[in-house]
Parts: C-alpha cells; sequence; structure tokens
C-alpha cells in the first residue's frame, strides 16, 4: 500500500513523501529528517554535534533510513514508537536519561505535518 498524502499524491515510501512536503533531495534525505526529530531543546547542540562528530548520532541516522523505506503509516508508526525502546539508540546517560537522540514524538508530528499540511497547530 502506497503512503497517501493529502487525497492529491501517492509516494512509493516515507522518504519521498518527506521529500516532496519538505522540497528537499533525497540526498538530503537523512540530514534533513534527522535534524527535525530531534528533540526542539537539544536540537541546536545535536546538529553542531552531528557536524563535529558524525559518528555520534550514526545508529539515529541508520534508522531514520529505515524509517525512510517504509510504504505504510502502520510501518511508520510502528518504527517511530520503537525509538524509545531500541537499545541502540538509549545507550549511555546522554541517550539514556536525557533522551539526546531522535525523538517518535517528533516523527510522529511531521507524519501529522505531511498528511494533514492544512491543519495549524497552536500552542
Amino acid at each position: 500500500m502506497s503512503l497517501l498524502v493529502n487525497n492529491q499524491k501517492d509516494f512509493p515510501n516515507f522518504k519521498a513523501a518527506f521529500c516532496w512536503h519538505f522540497g528537499c533531495t533525497e540526498d538530503l534525505f537523512a540530514e534533513e529528517l534527522f535534524s527535525k526529530c530531534v528533540d526542539p531543546h537539544w536540537r541546536g547542540v545535536a546538529v553542531l554535534l552531528r557536524r563535529v562528530h558524525r559518528g555520534f548520532f550514526r545508529k539515529d541516522v541508520e534508522y531514520l533510513e529505515h524509517v525512510g523505506a517504509v510504504t505504510t503509516w502502520r510501518d511508520f508508526a510502528s518504527l517511530a514508537n520503537g525509538i524509545r525502546r531500541d537499545p541502540e539508540l538509549n545507550c549511555g546517560l546522554l541517550r539514556q536519561s536525557f533522551h539526546f537522540r531522535i525523538s517518535g514524538e517528533q516523527l510522529l508530528g511531521l507524519r501529522e505535518k505531511i498528511l494533514y499540511p492544512e491543519r495549524r497547530v497552536r500552542w
């Protein structure tokens, strides 16, 4: 089953839907998604650390590549909800105690932005 966005366009996978929605190339998918999936209070530090020490978030980016390959929203939700239980993404003090990693909640929020771009979030 293909991903449906806005009841107008079908995409073969999440990567294509994300790139179409945010206007990025598929080459930049992992970097763009990474910057949007880190908790907002860690985002600046995480993006800077990613540029300086690319290996620190290697497992996170690999996980996001798997997310990009999913073809159904059900599989997408399963991976997004699995982030907090994945031992490779939750090892060490920073990741486990301070959640200095990609966020399933942020990822699910992106799903909503892609599926329902006309909705606006009010704070």
